[in-house]
């Protein structure tokens, strides 16, 4: 307050309440009392004795309140949001501005997300409270310290033989680390948990053609504490497709034959078979065999994602025959000689040679 309006000789005493004396042209006050209203005088006094009064009323007005409601937390996990709400009490027509590490933010509520924090850290935001009382506009300023919880890094690992892909039927073997307490599933809300260890195996349904795996590892023992979640789609293939024949197929015994393969997809490089193994070791396509007796082989094909497919062959085989040969083996010089074979059966026939040229069938 400053007094003024009379000779530069005039002294003044100003009077709070009645029972406050300041003797100064000028006076500032720090109203800290919870009282609304205070009375204010100022007795101006010239060389002359002469003397005036001035009386003014100074209403006093509450700074805003600032305190965050029950639902604020100021404890948070890395890469979670939070949401701090200044809790209204009654002041509708307040405003709330928030700065500190973000762009000024004009609204009683304020939401985060935390990320990127490389150790447990603390950060600082900051609050300011406007209410406009008549032509006074009040303010208050808060700070809030937000602890940010690093959540664990966790890796996962992919057991099969090419990571991210398994054939139709079979298992996935996943297994996880860098956390204390571990949660799979196949669906992200984690409604079905197929594993609460750090080794997850599971044999996904075989219409499906990928799958993705989630999985949330927890900073602490029995899922408590931050977490992080991380997940893995994989890839189901169809199992190869092949057939196996033999050139012939029917053999005499200790006779050869020719064993061949045929792949469904052979130009289709993805799923094309990659390698034949036939039962004996032999990695070939085609395969020659000596056939002693009826025999059936086995035969793998395995494509790149080191899915398989085995199937059969089998080689029929017939007893040579055992023959006998009777009629003349004495006969006169210039005679004629009778011989008759047998053995062959009712089919089979007969080649008669001599000095190992042929000399007749029957």
């Amino acid at each position: 307050f400053t007094a003024g309006g009379a000779e530069d000789e005039t002294s003044y005493v100003w009077t709070l309440d009645n029972n406050t004396n300041f003797q100064n042209k000028n006076l500032t006050l720090l109203f800290t009392e919870n009282q609304s209203e205070y009375h204010l005088e100022l007795l101006g006094t010239n060389n002359n004795g002469c003397s005036s009064k001035k009386k003014d009323t100074i209403q006093v007005h509450n700074v805003p309140n600032i305190q965050l409601d029950n639902s604020s937390s100021t404890t948070v996990c890395e890469g979670e949001p939070i949401t701090l709400t200044i809790s209204a009490n009654g002041e509708v027509d307040s405003c709330s501005v928030w700065t500190g590490g973000v762009n000024p933010h004009y609204l009683n509520e304020l939401k985060l997300t935390m990320v990127d924090t490389p150790n447990v850290t603390t950060k600082a935001y900051y609050v300011e409270r406007l209410k406009k009382h008549g032509d006074v506009l009040c303010s208050s300023q808060k700070e809030f310290n937000i602890t940010v919880q690093n959540a664990p890094k966790i890796t996962i690992m992919d057991h099969g033989y090419r990571a991210g892909h398994i054939c139709k039927h079979s298992e996935v073997h996943l297994s996880v680390s860098g956390a204390n307490s571990y949660k799979w599933s196949t669906s992200r809300d984690f409604s079905t948990t197929i594993s609460q260890t750090g080794d997850m195996r599971h044999t996904p349904a075989s219409n499906l053609s990928s799958i993705t795996y989630y999985v949330r590892g927890y900073a602490g023992n029995n899922f408590t504490g931050c977490s992080k979640l991380d997940s893995l789609t994989i890839s189901i293939h169809d199992l190869p497709l092949f057939t196996a024949t033999a050139d012939k197929g029917l053999v005499c015994e200790n006779e050869t034959d020719i064993l061949r393969t045929q792949d469904a997809y052979e130009s289709d490089e993805e799923r094309k078979i990659r390698e034949y193994i036939w039962n004996d070791g032999t990695k070939n396509s085609v395969y020659e065999v000596t056939v002693g007796s009826t025999t059936t082989y086995r035969v793998t094909g395995t494509d790149a994602y080191n899915c398989s497919y085995t199937t059969t062959v089998t080689v029929e085989t017939r007893e040579h025959p055992t023959i006998t040969i009777g009629g003349d083996e004495n006969i006169c010089e210039n005679g004629t000689a009778h011989l008759t074979a047998s053995g062959a059966g009712t089919d089979g026939t007969y080649t008669w040679t001599f000095d190992n040229e042929i000399i007749g069938t029957s």
